[in-house]
């Protein structure tokens, strides 16, 4: 008979985004067997939008419940201060064993993500370092932090051709690092803990995995041979952008196809938690949330991975939910849905209820798109991509200045420096159509009445150096990101 609390396992398959998972469950969808099992088994959201563009804050969201503007940690220099507790701190005092491992750097650091988690274990080798490096660097506004501004400008205006036989080097360097990161070893320990768990206690596991982060191999015998105008690929995304849109998209299309050879590999560590919970015979006993903390771009709005903006390739992201037998749902369900949403879903597993509300629930359960609330995606903007290296810890590039609303009727993305709304009506692709965009008073008043006051008056982390105003992103920046020409 299965405990009143329910074993939780959350697995972040780490920059994995929904547009590549669209066909998860279905004929001919991408070749994940573990996330197709879980998708017939359980509730597939297909339009699950992450509350962050990149990992520190999105996940600290999906842990406390509330969006980056409210926790506040939006840099590598915030600590999580006063919020509520997170999941595991609030699982382990209804007597949870809680284990967390990670791959990825930003969740085993000094920003709290932590919190709670009896056990912490983490393939990065040399976080403390790192967290070192990202302390000492120039403060965000000052004169030390434009110098580094003003030569990562200078580099990256340089043709992007010419910076492939250094940047071949440090991608192989990089890879290296990665393989270390990502390799099988912290998964199998994962695994051996769930095996030790007693059944007189329930658990929760947390496990991240980066093998769908950037960089990729490029080379990858499962790929054609590389030809020369793929070679871009290996520049950072600041300097691919600096090529010519054919080398551009040619690069870019070679990097999305390794992209999916990874989320292929992190689907086969899916299948070794998976594996482990049935020879424990665990798995009837135990919900399994599969999620990203964010997605990756390839080129759209203009952009590379997820150094910047809120495209649906990099703010939407897969989301299924197995629930243990007894409170079983399956099914598929397009309601917008906010990782958000994940801590109350879990404390509803640890009172052994459903966390859609009643028992053995069919998809008729789930409105298609009537009456659900908005969600957001909270970023940098796009065109602060050449400023990323500079400021990647120091907080400037990562400030949260732009905000994406889905729902019902459509997207909006706001953009608090500039004023700049873009909106688009439900049901065009949102990455692809050109919105309508309104600036100035008009686009503020309406931009109150989408976002959350939190939302819309959040400081920024960079104070104008010199105490002037902010510089302003040019509308013709904005209008192209957004398509037109």
């Amino acid at each position: 008979m299965r405990p009143a609390s329910a074993n939780i396992v959350l697995v972040v398959l780490d920059c994995v985004r929904q547009k590549n998972l669209e066909g998860v469950g279905l004929a001919g969808g991408p070749a994940t067997p573990s996330l197709d099992r879980l998708a017939e088994d359980g509730m597939v959201f297909s339009n699950a939008v992450a509350p962050a563009n990149w990992t520190l804050p999105s996940h600290m969201s999906l842990l406390s419940g509330i969006y980056p503007s409210e926790h506040g940690v939006r840099s590598v220099q915030r600590r999580l201060e006063s919020t509520p507790p997170l999941l595991a701190q609030r699982l382990s005092e209804q007597g949870y064993s809680t284990g967390l491992f990670t791959e990825q750097a930003h969740l085993s650091g000094d920003s709290g993500l932590a919190e709670g988690y009896q056990l912490c274990r983490t393939s990065e080798p040399f976080g403390a370092p790192v967290r070192g490096l990202a302390a000492g660097l120039p403060a965000p506004g000052s004169a030390g932090a434009g110098a580094i501004e003003a030569l990562s400008r200078l580099f990256v205006g340089r043709r992007a051709a010419l910076a492939i036989p250094g940047g071949f080097v440090i991608h192989r360097e990089r890879l290296r690092l990665k393989e270390r990161l990502a390799g099988p070893g912290l998964v199998r320990e994962a695994c051996r803990w769930i095996a030790e768990r007693s059944r007189d206690r329930p658990f929760h596991l947390l496990l991240n995995c980066v093998d769908a982060h950037e960089p990729y191999p490029l080379s990858d015998r499962r790929l054609p041979p590389l030809r020369p105008s793929e070679l871009l690929g290996l520049l950072p995304a600041s300097l691919l952008l600096q090529a010519s849109e054919r080398s551009r998209r040619a690069a870019l299309e070679r990097l999305e196809r390794a992209y999916a050879l990874e989320i292929q590999r992190a689907d086969q560590k899916l299948g070794l938690v998976l594996g482990a919970l049935e020879r424990a015979k665990l798995l009837d006993e135990t919900a399994v949330l599969v999620t990203s903390d964010h997605g990756q771009q390839f080129g759209e709005s203009g952009n590379v991975f997820h150094s910047g903006g809120v495209s649906d390739a990099v703010a939407r992201v897969p989301l299924i939910v197995r629930l243990p037998d007894g409170i079983s749902c399956r099914g598929r369900t397009d309601r917008w849905t906010s990782l958000c949403s994940i801590p109350d879903w879990s404390l509803a597993l640890a009172r052994g209820e459903s966390p859609f509300g009643q028992r053995d629930q069919q998809p008729s359960r789930w409105p298609t798109l009537a009456g659900q609330p908005a969600v957001y995606c909270e970023g940098s903007p796009a065109h602060e991509v050449n400023s990323v290296f500079a400021h990647r810890f120091a907080g400037a590039a990562w400030n949260h200045r732009l905000i994406a609303r889905y729902a019902r009727e459509g997207k909006a993305v706001f953009d608090l420096d500039s004023g700049a709304l873009a909106r688009w009506s439900e049901g065009v692709e949102y990455d692809t159509a050109a919105p309508d965009v309104t600036f100035g008073e008009e686009a503020s008043a309406q931009a109150e009445g989408l976002f959350p006051p939190i939302m819309m008056h959040a400081p920024s982390l960079l104070p104008p150096a010199g105490g002037g105003s902010r510089t302003i992103t040019p509308i013709e920046e904005h209008l192209a990101a957004w398509g037109y020409s």
